[in-house]
């Protein structure tokens, strides 16, 4: 009959286990990592012809983005609620939200750009915020009076 395992057999059988599985574990790391190397190919390496069949070019129709220009720069808005919202604020205000957070400029640089006080950039700037909130809000208003 065979007596009980000891505690010092029971953490070696269990050490030689963990090693066991921690080196088939690398040795399939090992495995995959060499089979997906050897089938990488750089793209420098491909043809024109293999270029042009794994390209994918993204095609918006008109209706899916608008289009701003906030001095001299062509800024597009993909999202139509919010290009919409911001198509109905004044020029001003319309300007200052688009460099804040379409082009990240600070108050400053969009103080400096405009030719406006820094103090005044803030103040349009919560100020079209409101009002932006409130023109979604009223055309979301809106179209869930019409569908219902």
């Amino acid at each position: 009959m065979r007596s009980k395992p000891t505690n010092r057999e029971k953490a070696q059988a269990f050490d030689s286990y963990i090693k066991k599985v921690l080196k088939y574990n690398a040795r399939n790391g090992y495995k995959s990592r060499k089979k997906r190397i050897d089938s990488e190919v750089f793209f420098s390496e491909l043809t024109d012809s293999q270029l042009i069949d794994i390209a994918k070019l993204d095609v918006y129709s008109l209706d899916d983005y608008r289009m701003f220009n906030v001095l001299d720069s062509e800024i597009e808005v993909k999202d139509i609620e919010l290009a919409d919202a911001l198509a109905e604020l004044p020029e001003t205000l319309k300007d200052i939200v688009i460099l804040s957070f379409f082009l990240d400029l600070t108050d400053r640089e969009i103080g400096e750009k405009l030719s406006i006080a820094r103090s005044t950039v803030a103040y349009k700037r919560i100020k079209s915020l409101t009002k932006l909130r409130e023109i979604m809000e009223e055309n979301n208003d809106g179209s869930t009076q019409e569908t219902t």
